[in-house]
């Protein structure tokens, strides 16, 4: 069976490396999908899922936001998270 988004996956460990295992879905996206964001453009819900379901196996939901709009879900990387 093939793996799908693995480009998305890579970025979203990246991301969760980069901000120390502890960030929210839309730090993630940032990372997963700068040529949208840098364009100007919003992501759509799917993109949004996308990203949701890459952090769901590299991490677990701690919460929600109340400094950010939108009140985004804080994640922390998983125990056995590789920073490497």
């Amino acid at each position: 069976m093939q793996k799908r988004n693995s480009r998305l996956k890579t970025a979203v460990r990246r991301a969760v490396a980069e901000y120390g295992g502890r960030l929210t879905t839309a730090d993630a996206a940032a990372v997963g999908y700068p040529h949208i964001l840098e364009a100007g453009k919003k992501l759509n819900k799917c993109q949004y899922l996308y990203v949701r379901r890459a952090l769901a196996e590299l991490a677990v939901p701690i919460g929600r936001s109340d400094e950010h709009p939108g009140r985004p879900t804080i994640w922390t990387a998983k125990s056995d998270f590789d920073y490497e």
